[in-house]
């Protein structure tokens, strides 16, 4: 029992370390333009490596080593030309890992790093995807329509002519569609339950007292 929980412990661990984006980027210390570029290739292959592997063989062990090498980047060198792309590529990593292993907590990571980007990097050119994307993730794995919804309407909002824009709009009527399935789901189920109850209403009712049968009259001498 001793040995279960301390794994559950060191996993719990591992999970928040993985998940969580890390403190201000700035605030580490900074290598030099060329060794970001160095590290960030390196951890390039070592993405395409992981991609190479059929989804089934990827382990969790994996995936923390390539999320590992891009947030060295951004640590070792915050202010280079591979920072932002180094946050972007984590936040894809943790999406494709929760996917994986079909594990909400690894999503909401993913969720964080990107608005980590939006934070730390507010000029990025990634900005713009990783808003919407926040949406996608909402809508498509985390099954949050209404974070979905206000997520996608912020983006509209704030970059109503960007490229994205089209497919957000497409976005928010995919969730009207949604809702109104939704409604009219639960109203024809409503209407069943009611219908339900009158008719075991109805069954519970005494049946009417059957007719007394009428005594044969004496005959007449």
């Amino acid at each position: 029992m001793k040995t279960s929980s301390s794994q559950r412990v060191r996993w719990g661990a591992w999970l928040l370390l993985l998940i969580l984006p890390g403190i201000s980027a700035h605030a580490r210390a900074h290598h030099g333009e060329t060794w970001a570029r160095d590290h960030f290739a390196a951890a390039e292959r070592m993405r395409e490596a992981l991609n190479g592997r059929l989804p089934a063989d990827r382990t969790r062990h994996d995936y923390q080593r390539v999320i590992n090498a891009y947030r060295a980047v951004y640590f070792g060198a915050p202010t280079s030309s591979k920072a932002d792309p180094s946050v972007v590529a984590v936040a894809e990593t943790l999406v494709e890992m929760g996917r994986r292993f079909d594990e909400e907590k690894i999503l909401n990571g993913a969720i964080a790093q990107y608005k980590f980007l939006r934070r730390e990097y507010p000029g990025s050119k990634y900005r713009f995807d990783a808003l919407f994307t926040i949406g996608e993730v909402y809508k498509d794995d985390r099954d949050d329509p209404d974070a979905a919804r206000s997520t996608v309407e912020e983006f509209l909002h704030r970059y109503p002519n960007n490229r994205l824009a089209e497919d957000a709009q497409q976005a928010i009527a995919a969730l009207d569609r949604q809702a109104e399935s939704e409604k009219r789901t639960a109203k024809r189920e409503g209407s069943d339950k009611k219908e339900t109850a009158r008719d075991a209403g109805g069954s519970d009712k005494p049946a009417p007292p059957a007719q007394q049968a009428q005594q044969p009259q004496p005959k007449k001498d």
